[in-house]
C-alpha cells in the first residue's frame, strides 16, 4: 500500500470506523491520492495531499466559501492536520461526460453562486503579481523547455495589460472544468477539487473551459456565460487575453516538470495560438 493510500485508510479508521479500501480515484500527476473507501457501512472520499499548503488551503475553502454551494458539493467530514488527510461524504454521481449547453447552463448558474460567497475586492496591483509570477515560472524553467519567442509574446501580452484598471477579485475554484464537475441524477452538476481556490479575478475560471470544451462550441460558451450573468469583454478580455498567455506559459513548464507530454503539448499548441492570432 502506498503511503498517501495508507495515510488515507488509518485517518479513516481513526474518525470514523473500520475501513476498507473500495477504489484508487486518483488522478496520476501525484499531486493527490484520492481513494474511494467504505467506513463502518458508508461510502466515503479519502484525500492525501503532497503540499501541505493544498491541504490547508482545501480545507480553509470549505470552511468560508463552500457553504454558499453547500448544495452541490460533498460535505468535508473530517481532516487531519499532520497525516494531511481530508475525508469527503460520497456522492452517488457520475462524471461530467455530457457536452450539452443544459449542462454548461447548469455550470455557469453554480460557479456564479461560488463566485458570489464573497464580496468582490479590488486586486491592487494586478499586473506587478503577474510580471513577477512571470520571471519565477521563466527562472523554474528547464533550459530548453521554453522557446526564446514563446517568452517574448508572454512579455508582450504583459505589457499590453499596462494601463487596465486592477481588476475586481472574487472565491475562484482556479480549476473550473468538466473533470471537475460530477452530474447527479437529475442533471445538476456538482463540484469537487477546491484545494486551488484563491481570490481571483472570475474570468479565470472559465479559462480551462475557453481552451478545450468550448474550442469550436460557441452554443456551450454562451449557454455557461448567459447563467453566470458576465461576458468576457471590454477590460476583461484584455486581463483574460494576458491571464491565458501566462497560464499557457505555466502550463508548459508544469508538464515538463511532471513529465506530463500530452498536457504540454496541448499548452504550447494553445499559445502558438495566440502567437499567430495576436
Amino acid at each position: 500500500m502506498g503511503d498517501g493510500r495508507r495515510r488515507v485508510v488509518e485517518v479513516a479508521t481513526e474518525l470514523l470506523g473500520p475501513t476498507e479500501v473500495v477504489a484508487d480515484r486518483s488522478w496520476p500527476h501525484g499531486e493527490s491520492v484520492v481513494v474511494e473507501l467504505r467506513c463502518a457501512g458508508a461510502r466515503v472520499i479519502g484525500k492525501a495531499y503532497r503540499q501541505r499548503e493544498k491541504f490547508l488551503n482545501e480545507r480553509l475553502v470549505y470552511e468560508r466559501w463552500v457553504p454558499a454551494i453547500a448544495d452541490r458539493a460533498p460535505t468535508l467530514l473530517g481532516a487531519d492536520d499532520d497525516a494531511h488527510v481530508s475525508l469527503f461524504s460520497f456522492v452517488e454521481v457520475r462524471p461530467a461526460g455530457d457536452e450539452s449547453p443544459d449542462l454548461h447552463r447548469r455550470a455557469g448558474t453554480l460557479l456564479r453562486r461560488f463566485h458570489d460567497g464573497e464580496p468582490a475586492v479590488r486586486l491592487d496591483g494586478h499586473l506587478a503579481a503577474m510580471r513577477e509570477r512571470f520571471d519565477e515560472w521563466v527562472a523554474r524553467a528547464r533550459p530548453g523547455v521554453l522557446g526564446a519567442d514563446e517568452i517574448d509574446v508572454i512579455a508582450e501580452w504583459l505589457d499590453r495589460a499596462d494601463g487596465l484598471a486592477d481588476p475586481l477579485g472574487v472565491p475562484c475554484h482556479r480549476d473550473w472544468q468538466t473533470r471537475n464537475w460530477l452530474v447527479d441524477g437529475v442533471g445538476e452538476p456538482w463540484a469537487i477539487d477546491f484545494e486551488h481556490a484563491r481570490i481571483s479575478p472570475w474570468f479565470e475560471d472559465v479559462g480551462r473551459l475557453w481552451w478545450r470544451e468550448w474550442r469550436g462550441r460557441p452554443d456551450l460558451a454562451a449557454a455557461f456565460l448567459d447563467a453566470y450573468g458576465s461576458r468576457l469583454e471590454g477590460e476583461d478580455r484584455q486581463w483574460f487575453d494576458t491571464t491565458s498567455a501566462l497560464w499557457h506559459l505555466t502550463t508548459i513548464v508544469w508538464s515538463d516538470e511532471h513529465g506530463d507530454s500530452p498536457f504540454l503539448a496541448e499548452g504550447r499548441a494553445h499559445l502558438r495560438s495566440m502567437m499567430t492570432d495576436r
